[in-house]
């Protein structure tokens, strides 16, 4: 499986071990897919190419070294204009996919642009 792996997302490594050691993560990683997709989550992880990388070089490559939350708040005001008043009576959808009424954009690999991108290491 990790040798398909390799294949599939063209991983060469240099260094001396570093095939192993990145081995080793691949299946810290995939024991975390197997226990999480074991439960009954409403979402299933699975192996991408971030799959033998550990948390923190994940984030520490793509999410930027932005360690303080103050620094990440929004700075911009944000407006009641469309909001969604709540009235009494009201009777809401259980389930709303807001990607169909273009709320939210499709996941996307942004690189290492410094913005959050939606992939944790093993999310599909």
């Amino acid at each position: 499986m990790y040798e398909e792996w390799l294949v599939k997302h063209h991983k060469v490594y240099n260094g001396l071990g570093e095939k192993d050691q990145r081995f080793e993560i691949f299946k810290d990683n995939l024991g975390f897919i197997d226990e999480h997709n074991a439960q009954n989550y409403t979402y299933k992880v699975g192996l991408n190419k971030f799959a033998d990388m550990t948390n923190d070089e994940y984030r520490n490559m793509y999410l930027g070294t932005r360690n303080d939350a103050k620094g990440r708040v929004m700075k911009t005001k944000i407006t009641t204009g469309h909001r969604y008043a709540f009235n009494s009576g009201d009777r809401l959808p259980v389930h709303v996919d807001w990607r169909s009424k273009g709320a939210v954009a499709h996941i996307k690999d942004q690189g290492s642009c410094g913005k959050f991108v939606l992939g944790f290491p093993i999310i599909l």
